[in-house]
């Protein structure tokens, strides 16, 4: 088409409108214009090829304004092909046009395409297709019905070669008649209707029903992997219908299409659409590699019917809320609102849930006014795999007691501890913590009581690490009367206590009654106000199947929530 416009004898120059009857715009069309040459980049890539080009341009055309140069598939040209026309196209004789043709631009080195006019050929809209394709189908008498083009029209994206190519296929196969039902098993394709039936099912969480009619696909001769995208696409039609009706306008969407879809738009919220998306990409990935192509469907199947059920993240938040609420808090002197928004300096929370067997929540939540009028509530913190409840207020450590600094050693039996942690010697550090009772701490002298189990040389081996770490002489004397708890036994005490109260806590127990099997399993301190430990979750619930994982900000005004992560996981 461009040869011809450059080309028409039947204008004073260049034109847009060739004539198409003149004796250039006829030779052009068969395929024989001496001054129009094709070639085929993909089967003529090397230097040799280009040589040929760079050797004729030199000569003017002979019956035409113009010699053009037509390289069809031109990224195929090896580097040497490149470099060498690349002189040509940067300074070409005035009676030469070169038309550089390609489906991969971005292969093309950087130095050609800033040597060349790039125009870049959009896809034909649907509408237009649908209509050339009625066209065609009335000028051959063949018979078409709408719904048959407009799969076509789909099934081509946008590129009329291919739109061509399947009416051609469709005329053989239907014997001179392109109807919807023998298309869709030409292209593999599944009933939209039935397609519908099964995203219903498996939202509706009804196992045995979206297996059957998945089995009654595949029967009819539809490939596994087709029908799960089949099922996205169903997907994705549904939540632009929710999101923007207009773009039910789509003139290759059936009208059952359009109400199917607008129908499951106004139960389904977006989140669980967005959910079921994420899990149908994963589906499909695997069911094309899979070696039985039907069970990796199947399985799919069953993982997202289980999951319908699976509340969105801030009805997790909601709900755990409304339950602790609703049980006093009596234990902690946590107050909350009836919202079960939370109050006094609000909080971060990162919520996700599992159904039925396994779970995981993470979320954190800060309480209003203490019993003793702090301020400063409990704070709970979820995470994946254990359950924690942690103190709003911070842990009163026993400081060393001021002794005169007659020495530069360790001033407690704390600080001894603390220096063997420093200096990484675990085996004394577990020793001092596990079987020491400490006595009294004097200049260069310490007297302790063996816990049952100790090791004998455990006085021994202190003395030596003191006498390398502090550069002087210890006397270590091992005695009885020391029946102070170890450092082991404190710690130990310390958390049946946290986790005694974190189990009194009632957004814990609301937490743990929603996901049964859940368990306690860990406890530590956060300070209140302290950012980084929102980063560091210390809440977990249930087992390793974790369907969503991302982090929430609590609203302390409205008892909402900010995405911040909207990162969705499988």
């Amino acid at each position: 088409i461009v040869a011809k416009g450059l080309n028409c004898s039947g204008a004073d120059g260049p034109t847009v409108n060739p004539c198409g009857v003149c004796d250039n715009c006829v030779a052009i069309a068969e395929s024989r214009h001496v001054d129009v040459i094709e070639m085929d980049a993909a089967s003529r890539t090397g230097i040799d090829d280009i040589r040929e080009i760079i050797e004729s341009v030199r000569y003017r055309a002979n019956i035409g304004r113009y010699k053009i140069y037509i390289i069809d598939e031109v990224h195929m040209l090896s580097k040497s092909a490149f470099n060498g026309l690349l002189k040509t196209l940067e300074e070409p004789p005035p009676h030469v046009k070169f038309i550089l043709a390609t489906t991969d631009s971005h292969k093309l080195p950087a130095t050609v395409l800033s040597r060349c006019m790039r125009f870049d050929l959009r896809r034909v809209e649907p509408e237009r297709m649908v209509a050339h394709l009625d066209s065609l189908c009335k000028a051959e008498s063949v018979s078409a019905d709408q719904e048959a083009l407009a799969l076509v029209a789909r099934a081509s994206e946008g590129s009329v070669r291919d739109a061509l190519s399947l009416l051609d296929q469709a005329i053989a196969h239907g014997a001179g008649e392109v109807k919807a039902d023998a298309l869709r098993e030409m292209l593999g394709l599944s009933d939209s209707g039935r397609v519908f039936d099964l995203m219903k099912a498996i939202l509706e969480g009804s196992v045995g029903e979206a297996l059957d009619l998945l089995g009654g696909l595949y029967r009819d001769g539809g490939d596994p992997a087709a029908i799960l995208r089949d099922l996205a696409s169903a997907c994705h039609l549904t939540a632009l219908s929710a999101a923007a009706p207009t773009r039910g306008a789509d003139p290759t969407l059936s009208p059952a299409e359009r109400a199917m879809s607008a129908e499951l738009a106004t139960k389904t919220s977006q989140r669980v659409l967005s959910r079921f998306w994420q899990m149908l990409l994963k589906a499909i990935e695997e069911t094309e590699t899979a070696p039985a192509p039907l069970a990796a469907a199947e399985m799919a199947v069953i993982r997202m019917t289980h999951i319908s059920e699976l509340p969105t993240p801030e009805d997790v938040i909601r709900r755990l809320n409304e339950a602790g609420a609703g049980t006093g808090g009596a234990a902690n002197g946590a107050a909350r609102s009836g919202s079960g928004a939370p109050q006094g300096g609000g909080g971060r929370a990162a919520a996700g849930a599992s159904n039925r067997e396994q779970g995981s929540v993470r979320g954190a939540a800060q309480g209003g006014e203490t019993a003793n009028g702090s301020g400063e509530g409990p704070r709970l913190v979820a995470s994946g795999g254990g359950a924690a409840m942690a103190s709003a207020q911070p842990v009163r450590r026993t400081a060393p007691q001021n002794q005169p600094q007659v020495f530069s050693g360790p001033q407690s039996f704390e600080e001894i501890v603390a220096l063997a942690r420093e200096k990484r010697d675990g085996k004394l550090l577990v020793e001092l913590e596990r079987y020491v009772r400490p006595g009294p701490l004097g200049p260069y002298k310490f007297e302790f009581t063996p816990a049952p189990g100790a090791p004998a040389s455990l006085a021994h081996d202190l003395r030596d690490r003191l006498k390398r770490w502090t550069g002087a002489m210890w006397s270590i004397t091992v005695a009885n009367g020391h029946d102070g708890p170890t450092v082991e036994e404190t710690k130990d005490k310390d958390t049946a206590e946290r986790r005694a109260a974190a189990l009194e806590d009632p957004l814990v127990r609301a937490a743990l009654e929603a996901f049964p099997g859940a368990e306690l399993s860990a406890v530590r301190d956060v300070s209140v106000g302290n950012d980084a430990a929102g980063d560091e979750p210390l809440l977990e619930i249930g087992g390793d199947d974790l369907f969503f994982d991302g982090e929430w900000e609590l609203d302390p005004h409205g008892g909402g929530y900010v995405d911040e992560d909207d990162e969705s996981e499988d």
